[in-house]
């Protein structure tokens, strides 16, 4: 009897050990997650909010494109002024000039509106993963406490069960 009673006792034991040590593993994991969520956030504040216009391929199609303009003006000029073309000629040169850099300016603005759709749509993606990655936790959690409660019950059930046979 003693040593059903000492056996049940060790049944208990290790399930209430075993829940203990599932349960900080599982408060580790949750943490990790919760600094994988707080990578993503600091992840999208900065890439949703900065300034596309300021990315250096941004700028050099910018610069690449002010230059042509500013050619496009200075020849007008020196040919309204060797050829002897009218003030509207070389305003209609200016005009196409300034019409190529707001062009430009628009692709890139439309680029930037692409590029935050795709920042917030790899955000979402990796929050919907880390969600899950929790629920699946949490249910794993769920069935070990389960599996614990059950394993101690048993164990209790066979201690009680040796106490009322050998009456």
């Amino acid at each position: 009897m003693i040593g059903s009673l000492i056996g049940g006792g060790l049944s208990v034991l290790g399930s209430v050990a075993g829940a203990i040590g599932s349960a900080q593993q599982m408060k580790k994991a949750r943490q990790n997650l919760a600094d994988q969520r707080t990578k993503n956030q600091t992840w999208y504040d900065k890439e949703y909010n900065t300034d596309y216009t300021q990315r250096a391929d941004a700028q050099a199609v910018l610069n690449k494109t002010k230059e042509m303009a500013d050619a496009n003006r200075r020849r007008a000029r020196n040919m309204g002024v060797v050829a002897g073309a009218t003030d509207e000629a070389v305003a209609m040169e200016n005009e196409a000039s300034n019409d190529m850099v707001s062009n430009t300016m628009g692709a890139i603005n439309q680029s930037a509106d692409a590029y935050k759709q795709n920042v917030q749509g790899q955000y979402r993606q990796t929050e919907q993963n880390l969600d899950n990655a929790e629920y699946q936790s949490r249910i794993a959690q769920a069935n070990q406490i389960a599996a614990a409660g059950a394993q101690a019950g048993q164990a209790g059930a066979g201690i009680l069960g040796s106490i009322f046979d050998k009456k």
